[in-house]
């Protein structure tokens, strides 16, 4: 696969967003069923994806064309912390903290790249809106982009009611899939091409760079009802061994 435009904000007018077939004023409201909407958001013109709160701070990732710098989720602007992008590898992706806490939960980096045909929603901001589409995943290999190559996931898009393809501002959206009830975040938007005809978005397959991205993340730190379930059970475990002791 060979990425011909990246989607820049330029790239299209600034009225548009992911392109849905079927849906011409677009997917603009939380599509629910505990899909990650909220944490996906603006960065530089075009988009980004809170990954969560971790050890080493509150991380973003978008594509590395994209760049650092000021990220909106949910109309609040966080700006980034100085000195802490960091490209994964020398892939179109990077990381970077913000200074302060969204409030927002955190992601499942996906564990293995999504089958043949699995279900994939994909949340962008292009042209400063947000919207979602839906669309089934095609083919993966790496993709070059000026000279940075990622392992990728491919969508196309096909004349079916609701299915999306990236446009201009996209880059660094989410590309969403669930297993065995879980959402994942599985890629992020990178680009779009075209080959004999059909139209392709790629994405940056995150599987694939799941443990490069924890090396500058650490380990994430628990959602709060999680951190109350561990503590609980700290406890009965200890007042357990106190009656085995007495």
């Amino acid at each position: 696969m060979v990425w011909v435009a990246a989607m820049v904000g330029s790239a299209v007018p600034s009225a548009r967003a992911l392109i849905v077939f079927g849906s011409p004023a677009g997917s603009t409201s939380d599509p629910g069923n505990g899909l990650a909407w909220n944490n996906v958001g603006t960065v530089g013109g075009a988009s980004g994806i809170y990954l969560g709160s971790f050890v080493t701070g509150f991380w973003v990732i978008t594509a590395n064309h994209v760049g650092a710098g000021t990220a909106t989720f949910g109309g609040t602007s966080y700006s980034a912390v100085p000195g802490s992008a960091q490209q994964i590898g020398s892939t179109d992706l990077l990381v970077f903290r913000i200074a302060t806490d969204p409030m927002l939960p955190n992601l499942s980096l996906a564990t293995s790249t999504p089958a043949a045909n699995t279900p994939v929603w994909m949340v962008g901001f292009g042209g400063g809106t947000k919207n979602w589409g839906t669309n089934n995943r095609e083919g993966i290999g790496n993709a070059t982009l000026g000279g940075s190559t990622t392992f990728s996931i491919s969508t196309d898009y096909d004349l079916v009611s609701g299915e999306a393809q990236g446009t201009g501002g996209d880059s660094g959206g989410a590309l969403f899939f669930q297993s065995g009830g879980t959402w994942f975040l599985g890629g992020v938007m990178s680009s779009i091409t075209t080959i004999s005809g059909v139209s392709y978005t790629i994405s940056s397959d995150l599987a694939t760079y799941r443990g490069s991205i924890g090396t500058f993340t650490g380990t994430a730190i628990p959602e709060p009802a999680t951190v109350g379930v561990i503590f609980g059970l700290a406890v009965l475990g200890l007042a357990a061994w106190r009656r085995r002791r007495g």
